[in-house]
């Protein structure tokens, strides 16, 4: 009764659980934080803070590195994960392209990019952790709301 969930899941290689899931939770981060940092000269006439829309990103994505950590652990690696990983890439396009360069079509075809990735990698990882794929649930979320927002905004 008092086992952890992540405990069925043998590291693979027998590396350390903790070092791996800081590692998957760090790696999507520092992508928005990278799209962050690019387009701050662009943000300052923003209607919503930056910060929100950070905010947003973050929670959105640590739920994505979780569920891919949980998959990594089941499985050691695979197409799931290299779709997962390719996912986060948009996250770091989509800020300066709308904010620095000023190019919302470009955005908006970053975040169509995100949610259809975020799709396939949920889809993916539904046949190897169900859990993983809902928590996959709120990126898929968060690029609707960032598609949204790049359509709305002048």
């Amino acid at each position: 009764m008092g086992e952890c969930v992540f405990s069925r899941f043998p590291p693979p290689s027998g590396l350390p659980a903790l070092p791996s899931l800081l590692g998957f939770l760090a790696l999507p981060l520092l992508a928005a934080a990278a799209g962050a940092f690019a387009a701050a000269p662009g943000a300052a006439a923003l209607p919503v803070p930056f910060p929100t829309l950070a905010m947003g990103c973050a929670s959105a994505l640590l739920p994505a590195g979780l569920a891919a950590w949980r998959v990594w652990r089941r499985t050691g690696g695979g197409r799931a994960l290299r779709m997962w990983g390719w996912q986060v890439l948009p996250h770091a396009v989509w800020p300066p392209l709308l904010f620095t360069l000023g190019a919302p079509a470009l955005a908006a075809l970053a975040a169509l990019v995100m949610g259809g990735l975020a799709a396939t990698v949920a889809r993916d990882f539904f046949r190897l952790d169900r859990v993983s794929a809902w928590l996959m649930l709120p990126a898929a979320v968060w690029a609707a709301a960032v598609l949204a927002f790049t359509l709305g905004f002048r």
